[in-house]
């Protein structure tokens, strides 16, 4: 048996679905990197500064951000990496430096964190131990000698075996989650998306009075249907029998994902891994047609190379895949009192690097930081933006408008305000943001001569359909507090049932 499995592992196949899909990999990459340049460039000329809420993972703060001009030259050079990634131009050294500017990237961006940032950063891990350029690479052409097209199969697999572990998780998060069952995430999701397709005529009146009429039953159905899709579209892939209703079931999936959620550049990439699935032999066959056709002359060898496959990266690689498997996991030894998941998406110390995929809807409805000179002296409001002002002051207009006049005249003795664009406060759920925050006032008020500041928050948010409640313990001194991700923080506290 384990001979058998040996000569799997190291059976020739063509490398050409890897290399279509670097190539693509590298161009949503240089994309996603170029908005990032565009946003810098921005804060610099309409702030000075990079965004300030960008911070390091727990444990990680050694990682120095670069100041605005590093970045906007960080970002350059990503991208201009990226395409050189794409074209697979010296691609051992391009796969290794895009994984390392990415990894820079991702470790100092956790207000950014996305599971599917985590999933492209392994990706990216993967390309540099494999052979992603066998095929549509600028090296095949500048060392104007025959290259080997084929690749052992255990590189494909790698990939295979990461996307049957996150679509196995995300259906398993849905399947203990009951309100996802039951529909309440998507019944408010496809409200909205209705009524985005009545406001652009998409559909009919009388067909919006329809789906508006069955939306809870379609919300459910939808619901149960993406528990399946979930666990059905990687097996249907892998299996040639089923794979053109896997291609198709991943396109549909992915192309609804991109008009209902906020997920940026993934739909796209997941769409592109359907080259990994793709029959090599077919794909090869119709390469090899359309540079016949172009009148190209083949640069690949026709030998059948024999591979082989050495013992330590086949135990280090079970080893990364055995921690995958763990690591979602970690929150059943998480020491609170009670466990459920909506409880543990509510506290968010399980939202990273665990696969839930959009299966809780987190939201904050206030966050009011407020500082103190000192243990007994008046907790002082700290206003993050120009509308927390108002609301404040929301029955004494004439009052915000005098502390406005005194926070541009730099009279700052009673507050401090933070002009911040509105990534922030969609991001004031999370725990870890808040206390990110907090290190940051403690920072600016050290500026101003206040040198051991106490920094609270008065956090209200909410979970789908719960009634909004604290999230954090309104006497916590945040910015003395160190938040975990593998254990219980005290500071944060359960959700309250409804």
């Amino acid at each position: 048996m384990i001979k058998t499995i040996y000569l799997k592992l190291t059976e020739p196949i063509y490398g050409l679905p890897i290399s279509l899909f670097r190539l693509l990999v590298g161009l949503i990459l240089a994309k996603f990197f170029s908005v990032y340049l565009i946003d810098t460039i921005y804060d610099r000329i309409f702030y000075n500064e990079v965004f300030p809420f960008t911070f390091n993972y727990p444990g990680l703060d050694f990682i120095i951000r670069l100041n605005g001009d590093g970045m906007t030259l960080f970002y350059l050079l990503t991208i201009l990496i990226c395409l050189l990634f794409a074209i697979g131009y010296r691609y051992k050294v391009t796969s290794i430096l895009l994984f390392i500017l990415y990894t820079y990237h991702f470790l100092t961006t956790a207000n950014h964190y996305n599971n599917h940032y985590y999933l492209t950063l392994i990706f990216l891990f993967f390309f540099t131990i494999i052979n992603g350029a066998t095929h549509l690479a600028v090296d095949n052409i500048r060392k104007h000698t025959t290259h080997q097209p084929f690749i052992p199969f255990w590189q494909k697999l790698l990939f295979h075996i990461q996307l049957l572990i996150v679509f196995s998780y995300a259906t398993y998060w849905k399947i203990i989650n009951p309100e996802w069952v039951e529909g309440i995430l998507l019944k408010n999701v496809y409200t909205l998306l209705f009524n985005k397709w009545k406001h652009t005529h998409l559909i009919s009146e009388h067909l919006y009075n329809l789906l508006t009429s069955y939306k809870v039953v379609l919300s459910q159905l939808l619901s149960m249907s993406a528990i399946m899709l979930d666990m059905l579209v990687i097996p249907f892939l892998m299996w040639k029998k089923t794979r053109v209703v896997g291609i198709l079931l991943m396109i549909l999936f992915n192309l609804i994902n991109h008009q209902t959620l906020a997920i940026g550049y993934f739909p796209f990439f997941l769409i592109a891994t359907l080259m990994l699935f793709i029959n090599e032999n077919k794909l090869q066959q119709l390469y090899e047609k359309i540079i016949s056709k172009l009148n190209i002359k083949p640069i690949h060898q026709r030998s059948i190379p024999k591979f082989n496959i050495n013992k330590w990266p086949l135990v280090i690689l079970t080893i990364f895949f055995i921690f995958q498997l763990i690591l979602p996991l970690r929150h059943y030894i998480l020491n609170t009192n009670t466990y459920n998941f909506i409880n543990y998406a509510w506290r968010t110390e399980n939202f990273y690097f665990s696969w839930t995929m959009m299966s809780t809807s987190n939201f904050c409805y206030k966050s009011q930081f407020y500082y103190q000179a000192h243990p007994h002296s008046v907790k002082i409001p700290v206003f993050l933006y120009l509308s927390d002002l108002t609301d404040y002051y929301q029955h004494n207009p004439q009052k915000a408008k005098i502390e406005y006049e005194n926070i541009k005249n730099k009279h700052m003795h009673l507050h401090k305000l933070f002009d911040l664009p509105y990534l922030v406060k969609s991001k004031l759920s999370v725990p870890l943001y808040n206390q990110k925050i907090a290190i940051l006032i403690e920072q600016q008020l050290k500026k101003d001569y206040i040198t051991n500041p106490i920094i609270t928050v008065k956090n209200i948010c909410g979970i789908n359909m719960h009634n909004p409640q604290p999230k954090i313990k309104s006497s916590t001194i945040l910015n003395k507090e160190t938040y975990h991700i593998f254990k219980s923080n005290h500071w944060i506290l359960d959700l309250k049932k409804n």
